[in-house]
């Protein structure tokens, strides 16, 4: 709940503490509905459930589409321990960002353990799926910390592909995932592997027309030198990729979206076209 009051509650608070606080929220926040505002749906943490029959009344006299619950034991520790997970990938993110990669290793580490933890007090199948896509972001961002801390290092390139690969088995429609998953696979010395990765998120529906992983393809694709600009090499350059090498062709089997549009937009400058 939000808002505030003058006087501060020690302890669980009485039903009247809550039921005026609740009061105040309403009558204070903008109108929407008449002369009030109503919130879509109001939950009380399970540490005042021990006021809930009192307040119940009131509450039920709040007009739809008001609803409104009492979070249980599990949703309680769930939250909290789910806390803890996203407050330690906060602060790995910082560390991150300010170049610690060492000290972010360490931090994402302890973040992806509590949320592994976090697991255990799942109690619906949306906060399990909540949890594991914190997790995959985690997983993601620990192998972002390995490639940048040392990258030339075959050890640290191997960690940065396990946690990758995690992330995706966590949330396979995450794009970091697969893309520093290949990232990992190019700089240890597999470059169809990486273009695997990067075909393969991009059948996935939702995933189809991310630009970074289009972007990342058609480099490894051109070897970085972008797309042809003169016509017999932009067309011999498409037979090659989806006709003549039969792993290429294999790979970009039911790729659509943006890597498609690109190459036909592409395709477009030359006068007469390409077929």
């Amino acid at each position: 709940m939000g808002g505030s009051t003058s006087s501060q509650v020690i302890g669980v608070p009485k039903a009247s503490d809550v039921e005026s606080l609740i009061r105040s929220n309403i009558s204070g926040r903008p109108r929407m509905f008449g002369d009030q505002y109503i919130p879509g749906r109001l939950f009380l943490t399970h540490s005042l459930s021990s006021v809930e029959k009192a307040i119940k009344p009131f509450l039920d006299s709040i007009p739809a589409p008001f609803t409104w619950g009492v979070e249980t034991e599990q949703e309680s520790v769930f939250r909290d321990q789910f806390g803890v997970g996203a407050g330690e990938k906060r602060s790995a993110n910082k560390l991150f960002r300010s170049n610690l990669f060492a000290e972010a290793i360490k931090s994402y580490k302890s973040a992806i353990k509590s949320l592994n933890d976090t697991l255990g007090y799942a109690y619906s199948e949306k906060s399990k799926i909540e949890v594991e896509e914190a997790l995959a972001i985690c997983h993601a961002n620990l192998s972002a910390a390995y490639l940048a801390s040392t990258p030339t290092a075959q050890q640290n390139l191997k960690l940065a592909l396990h946690q990758a690969t995690k992330a995706i088995e966590y949330d396979s429609s995450y794009a970091k995932g697969h893309f520093r998953l290949s990232k990992a696979q190019e700089l240890l010395g597999d470059v169809q592997a990486a273009m695997d990765t990067l075909a393969s998120a991009l059948r996935i529906p939702n995933l189809e027309n991310n630009k970074d992983l289009v972007d990342r393809l058609l480099s490894l694709q051109t070897d970085g030198r972008g797309l042809p600009n003169q016509a017999e090499e932009f067309k011999t350059w498409m037979k090659n990729l989806l006709v003549d090498d039969p792993l290429s062709a294999k790979r970009m089997e039911g790729v659509q979206g943006e890597w498609r549009n690109r190459v036909k937009t592409h395709a477009l400058k030359f006068p007469d076209g390409v077929n």
